[in-house]
């Protein structure tokens, strides 16, 4: 069905990418090198820095957000009860990310280097909506086709 829809035996490289992903597929490696991109930028490791001292000033020691949601303590209840300290935990997590502006941060870096890869002279962007418009354009062939 894939190369009915997408005309042929299509793929499409994606510079830095893994030459066997599937055409479909390079939209969101696009997407996972921009956010990988944006977390190894100096202003992300600023915000993630500003996220810990904020966190520290209320008593909690995580390098990052993500240590603090994946904190092992809270994978014991499975689920069944959140502590007290776990909601103590979410509550000044989600406060320390408004204060820094966290999501805010992260939103513009990764929005930046998505921009950087639509423009970069070797971009498969074209490409992929190119198959886009292939793939819809056989869709509705198929679906008029279907008894």
């Amino acid at each position: 069905m894939r190369r009915q829809l997408n005309g042929g035996d299509t793929r499409i490289a994606v510079p830095g990418g893994d030459p066997s992903v599937v055409a479909e597929r390079a939209l969101q490696a696009l997407e996972q090198q921009a956010s990988d991109r944006a977390r190894s930028d100096d202003r992300f490791d600023l915000v993630v820095s500003a996220w810990h001292s904020c966190m520290a000033k209320r008593g909690y020691e995580y390098a990052d957000p993500d240590a603090a949601q994946g904190d092992p303590r809270w994978a014991d209840a499975a689920g069944k009860h959140v502590s007290a300290l776990e909601k103590a935990t979410a509550v000044a997590d989600r406060d320390c990310r408004a204060d820094v502006n966290f999501s805010g941060v992260l939103k513009d870096l990764i929005t930046t280097y998505e921009t950087l890869i639509i423009d970069s002279k070797d971009s498969p962007t074209a490409a992929l909506a190119s198959l886009l418009r292939t793939r819809a354009r056989n869709a509705a062939k198929v679906l008029t086709t279907v008894p």
